[in-house]
């Protein structure tokens, strides 16, 4: 299963309800000397930025006749639960990656679109040929003019993934993702899925993507480094099984659980495009 790891960095933290980090600001320039007899205070100045920790969880619940049953049988206990969980709390990690934490959801924490350069609306739509390339250029030019350099990677809406595999432009044998690709040196182009916000997602997949309107789509272009953002994560998803029974309750228990939150200190080295036109 593909998951936010591929395009986010993430380091672990220990086990907290708040996290600080220090931003380095400024370091004085190194004495230049012949032979090296003097050197320069290595003086610095920092800024701080922190945020709260937010655990996801999910517990499931195996009664004593369903584990009796499987054990008498010879079959396994479905465990369908517990894969949908994993891809779910993925998802919702990838939407607090993008997004940060809904409304509904406490506590509060900014995702990486809080603080972004917004690239503007282009000219052409997305699946107008060279509608990808015209997107890129608006993202490249912010991004390089800010002084990141490429490589980059591209994050996209899943309803982008169709115009990236249509021709580039007439006459021009290639997809627009390969020629995207070619010119722009990404390190990667990645899909998540998309709709609109609600406070109660009963589906099987939750969309890290909120856009404002169903046909629209959404990218976001970026330097994909720790210094500049990064999950801070006490541990990855981690699948908790109690073996002993719950005597009162006559049932088996288990967790799944993830602890973390996104740490921004270059917002502007991501830019986006909200509302990506499709087709007109």
């Amino acid at each position: 299963m593909t998951t936010w790891r591929e395009w986010f960095p993430a380091k672990t933290i220990p086990m907290s309800r708040w996290t600080e980090w220090k931003i380095l600001e400024e370091i004085n320039d190194a004495a230049a000397t012949m032979d090296g007899s003097r050197t320069a205070l290595a003086a610095s100045s920092y800024q701080t930025g922190e945020a709260q920790l937010i655990w996801f969880g999910h517990h499931f619940i195996w009664s004593e006749l369903e584990v009796e049953t499987a054990r008498n049988t010879g079959n396994q206990i479905s465990t369908e639960e517990i894969r949908l969980a994993y891809q779910r709390i993925n998802k919702q990690i990838a939407r607090l990656i993008i997004n940060g934490n809904m409304a509904w959801e406490a506590p509060t924490v900014a995702g990486i679109t809080a603080g972004s350069t917004d690239a503007g609306a282009t000219a052409l739509d997305w699946e107008d040929a060279g509608g990808p390339y015209a997107h890129m250029v608006f993202g490249y030019s912010i991004l390089t003019a800010l002084g990141y350099e490429p490589p980059f990677r591209l994050v996209c809406s899943q309803n982008l993934r169709a115009g990236l595999a249509a021709e580039h432009t007439a006459g021009y044998p290639t997809s627009a993702r390969v020629a995207i690709a070619e010119a722009f040196e990404l390190e990667g182009i990645h899909f998540e899925g998309v709709a609109a916000a609600a406070a109660t997602e009963h589906d099987i997949v939750c969309y890290p993507f909120i856009v404002p309107a169903a046909d629209d789509g959404r990218w976001l272009l970026m330097k994909s480094d720790p210094n500049n953002f990064s999950i801070l994560e006490v541990f990855p998803p981690k699948l908790t099984i109690v073996p002993e029974m719950d005597i009162k309750a006559r049932s088996y228990y288990g967790r799944l659980d993830w602890l973390g939150t996104v740490k921004i200190v270059h917002a502007d080295a991501v830019t986006d495009e909200d509302s990506v036109d499709l087709q007109t």
